[in-house]
């Protein structure tokens, strides 16, 4: 039996290679095996956000699933929506939850990317696209958001089986200036 000291039995088979691309548009216009976007708990999509662009691309069925209570959006908590190719290009949605709105910070970021890059290799699927979670108004700036999606996403990468880590992630903008920011 193998001891493990602190570290998982994959992280020193082979470095994680991550191939990041940068991607002006709509999350919901790009072909994607999953998408990403973060939701804070307790607070509706709104039609500038892109939760709120998934949300109507979707028949609105975050909202009413929010009005329901079939979801939890705690800080790290996942949430799968199956979508249709007539909704989006993308083969489902995931919403990352950023727990309550106002608190949300840099190492909440990271402990969500990390989240968000499990669920995924979980799925093994090689990639996701994902908007720049917690880049929003008053919240991180783009340089600290890019910094934390990736480094919890590099740390989930060291603790999943080689045969299950993502090789690609595509972080989508809609933001003209945002985007060459």
């Amino acid at each position: 039996v193998k001891k493990l000291t602190g570290k998982s039995a994959w992280s020193t088979t082979r470095k994680p290679r991550l191939r990041v691309v940068i991607t002006r548009g709509s999350i919901t216009d790009v072909p994607s095996p999953v998408v990403v976007a973060g939701a804070y708990k307790g607070i509706a999509p709104t039609e500038r956000s892109a939760l709120g662009a998934i949300n109507l691309a979707i028949d609105e069925w975050i909202s009413r699933a929010c009005n329901r209570g079939l979801m939890g959006l705690d800080l790290g908590q996942v949430f799968f929506i199956p979508v249709t190719s007539q909704q989006m290009k993308a083969e489902c949605a995931l919403l990352a939850g950023m727990g309550d709105y106002g608190v949300f910070d840099y190492s909440d970021l990271c402990y969500l990317a990390m989240n968000v890059c499990y669920a995924v290799s979980a799925l093994k699927k090689a990639s996701f696209s994902t908007v720049l979670i917690g880049s929003g108004e008053g919240n991180l700036s783009i340089p600290d958001a890019v910094k934390g999606l990736l480094s919890g996403i590099c740390d989930a990468l060291h603790h999943v089986r080689p045969e299950e880590r993502i090789k690609s992630l595509e972080i989508v903008e809609f933001n003209d200036a945002r985007h060459r920011e």
